[in-house]
């Protein structure tokens, strides 16, 4: 579906083991803390910084996340 709209970054979110494939597959990933599901083991992106993780859990880090990126990407483009 990504690829049919052209976007110039993909950002993807999860926060279960099960999302793992989706947040590598994206250009820039965010798990989101969720402390009553199994946690996601650290992943080499991480490091570099194209996976990241929120400290604030569920949709309030997912709000956190969402709007950092959206600031990150105007300051890019500027």
């Amino acid at each position: 579906m990504a690829a049919e709209l052209s976007p110039d970054t993909v950002i993807a979110l999860g926060d279960a083991p099960n999302d793992v494939d989706l947040l590598q597959a994206a250009d820039v990933g965010v798990i989101v803390r969720n402390d009553h599901a199994p946690s996601i083991a650290p992943l080499p992106e991480e490091a570099g910084g194209r996976i990241r993780r929120t400290r604030k859990i569920g949709p309030e880090g997912w709000n956190d996340a969402v709007i950092g990126l959206v600031q990150e990407l105007q300051k890019a483009g500027d």
